[in-house]
């Protein structure tokens, strides 16, 4: 079963709540610590009234932040924006200030065993209403800062992979301009077929910016397209594997994401060897996870020198897939004459 893709608006992190709960955690104890200096509490008084402020004011807290994250995802024109935050914001220290002092009624109802109506001080509620809408600004604040900072975040990682596009795409051109080169010599109606996937490929690679992704199927397609093109100029001494699960067909994968491999693998590992080599391909799920496996022999010149892993081949994979989820994973390596690049994403069901 696959699962939906989350929304572009990246939502706060675990160690964005762990500093928001010792936020939360220090403004009680500041407030405890003012009505001690005071003389007006005891310590313990003290304690229990600030967590009695900070608690429900947190709490609200949390439904600020989701609200102005999802309002961030529906995108909203900016007097829709103002008309909703306006409004939130006067409701904001009201709930909290009914809950606090419902709270404290409450308390006192467990503890006497009788009922106690408390009414706030007018300068009381005054000073907790205006503390409400600061607090509530302070955190609406917070949110877009941290939603700009992604943005920004994102923004210079897309720039990274325009870069690196511009870069491997006259490599990946020159590489399969030259396959056709050669099937010129010997049979021009191989070459027109040739000529005809190199348009299929050119046009994808175009479309294949720091955004787009397809189905596992789309991206095997397209990769079968590259091999075929490569083994009319290598010839027998490319073979190809597949083992592709059905449950992994419809995946959601970054476009053109294992073409750099394949051809790390052709360059590095079947072409330097007079034999030639296998590539293998194997797609298959792990839970919630879609693990992609290529693996392909190679010379011992390449096993001393690393595979090319410090191609910008790699470095291109290694960019998207970290534009396409944070959580994707890696990992290139050599070992006992082949060469094995894995990588894994969350196993989201593909629009195509």
């Amino acid at each position: 079963m696959l699962i939906a893709k989350p929304p572009i608006t990246s939502q706060p992190s675990w160690y964005f709540w762990s500093l928001y709960l010792l936020g939360w955690l220090v403004f009680a104890a500041a407030f405890a610590g003012m009505h001690i200096m005071a003389g007006t509490h005891s310590i313990v008084s003290a304690l229990s009234f600030g967590f009695l402020v900070a608690v429900p004011a947190g709490l609200l807290g949390i439904l600020v932040i989701q609200l102005t994250y999802r309002l961030a995802e529906a995108q909203f024109r900016p007097l829709g924006l103002v008309f909703i935050h306006t409004l939130t914001m006067v409701l904001y220290p009201a709930l909290w200030i009914l809950v606090m002092w419902s709270t404290r009624m409450m308390t006192a109802l467990a503890v006497a065993g009788k009922a106690a109506f408390f009414m706030p001080p007018a300068h009381a509620v005054h000073w907790h209403y205006l503390a409400g809408v600061l607090i509530y600004l302070l955190l609406v604040a917070l949110c877009h800062a941290m939603m700009s900072a992604d943005a920004r975040k994102r923004t210079e990682i897309e720039a990274e992979v325009r870069t690196t596009l511009a870069k491997f795409d006259p490599h990946f051109l020159f590489n399969t301009l030259n396959a056709i080169r050669h099937l010129l010599r010997t049979d021009t109606d191989l070459a027109e077929d040739a000529h005809r996937q190199l348009a299929i490929l050119l046009r994808e690679t175009v479309k294949a910016d720091a955004d787009r992704s397809h189905s596992l199927k789309r991206e095997l397609e397209l990769c079968r397209i590259y091999l075929q093109l490569q083994k009319m100029r290598l010839g027998n001494r490319l073979t190809v594997k597949e083992q592709i699960d059905d449950d992994t067909l419809d995946c959601e994968i970054p476009a053109l994401i294992l073409q750099p491999l394949i051809e790390n693998a052709i360059g590095h590992g079947i072409e330097p060897m007079e034999a030639g080599g296998t590539i293998e391909i194997a797609a298959n799920r792990l839970g919630m996870q879609l693990e992609v496996r290529l693996t392909n022999e190679m010379p011992p010149s390449e096993q001393e020198s690393g595979h090319g892993a410090a191609s910008f081949g790699l470095e291109y994979v290694k960019t998207r897939l970290r534009q396409f989820d944070p959580s994707a994973n890696w990992r290139f390596e050599a070992a006992e004459g082949r060469y094995l690049a894995v990588i894994m994403l969350p196993a989201w069901g593909a629009d195509d």
